[in-house]
């Protein structure tokens, strides 16, 4: 498997994994392009498909193979390296990584938010920027805070648009508590999240996303509402494996394994360790219910799950972010 992480920064201390630099200082956007490794432009190439034909040069005395220009279709290129970063339609415009970054002037400079993490993943191919957002902090439990994130993606592949997203994330663990990206598409239905096409009105449209931000706000209230709601709610053992099962199996599998083979899945004795002793945990008030069941389950996909030099992709834009968005579902569930 190929390595996801390529450069990232991560402010005051550092990320789960170890990868990327840490800043002592929050950074202007102009240090966290640098910071983050982004410091490169997206450009543009026509693309050619071979023909399958030569014919002999014979003032060089070998052979030309013969192409014809895809005029639908064009090459991203990172400028630095001239490493292909996709194939696009022809329409498709670029969103550099300085204008995606720049998207958070405005917050900064009103100081409703600052930036805590950005980096590049797949060598280039999806750029992320994380911002906090300033009074977006609440208590789910005494001493158990849960800070309100503004999370920015773009794929120069071509495999998704820009992306915004709330993202609440608990202090004590640094676990993502929603989906980034999983089921985005009701995320944006419910006003916290929006997509902004690749087309020549982007910037226009990321004047438009700021209204996100202050619907991320409204929002933000409910989602600690949610979470106060599972700290209430007290689980046995058994309503444990039964979550478990339901947020980490699929219906087939649900149907096939039996009670035997639960015990012994290696990821439910970890999910199980995290759900007795997990950090966090031993917060007064949080072991025995359904908020320790489900960090059990974030903990697990932000910190445990998979390499470290993967996990970050997969957490918020891969397979652990669908596990995540599972477990929250069927916490609702039980409520």
């Amino acid at each position: 498997m190929a390595h996801e992480f390529e450069s990232g920064f991560f402010t005051r201390k550092p990320a789960w994994h170890g990868l990327g630099i840490v800043l002592k200082d929050v950074p202007t956007i102009e240090e966290a392009i640098v910071a983050a490794g982004v410091d490169w432009n997206v450009i543009e190439k026509p693309l050619y498909t071979d023909l399958g034909q030569t014919y002999e040069n014979k003032a060089r005395k070998d052979d030309l193979v013969l192409a014809k220009h895809v005029a639908t279709h064009k090459a991203l290129i990172r400028e630095t390296d001239n490493s292909i970063l996709g194939i696009v339609g022809e329409n498709y415009r670029p969103v550099q990584n300085r204008e995606a970054f720049q998207w958070f002037d405005f917050l900064l400079d009103s100081g409703d938010a600052t930036l805590e993490a950005g980096g590049s993943l797949r060598n280039g191919q999806r750029i992320w920027v994380l911002a906090k957002m300033k009074d977006g902090d609440g208590d789910v439990l005494k001493n158990d805070p849960v800070a309100s994130y503004m999370l920015l993606s773009n794929a120069h592949d071509g495999s998704m648009g820009v992306w915004l997203m709330f993202t609440p994330i608990r202090v004590v663990c640094m676990n993502t508590l929603s989906a980034a990206l999983g089921g985005a598409e009701n995320a944006a239905k419910a006003g916290r999240a929006m997509s902004l096409r690749h087309t020549t009105n982007i910037l226009d449209q990321m004047e438009m996303a700021k209204g996100l931000v202050n619907t991320a706000k409204r929002t933000f209230e409910d989602s600690l509402e949610t979470y106060k709601a599972f700290a209430k709610k007290r689980i046995t053992d058994k309503m444990f494996d039964e979550f478990f099962k339901k947020s980490y199996w699929s219906e087939q599998e649900l149907r096939l394994h039996d009670e035997g083979t639960l015990e012994k899945s290696k990821v439910y004795a970890t999910v199980k360790r995290l759900y007795e002793s997990g950090t966090g945990q031993d917060i007064p008030g949080v072991r025995g219910t359904l908020w320790a069941a489900y960090n059990a389950v974030t903990e697990f996909v932000d910190h445990e799950r998979g390499r470290d030099d993967n996990r970050l992709s997969s957490s918020w834009f891969g397979s652990g972010n669908d596990l995540r968005s599972k477990a929250f579902k069927q916490a609702v569930k039980m409520l």
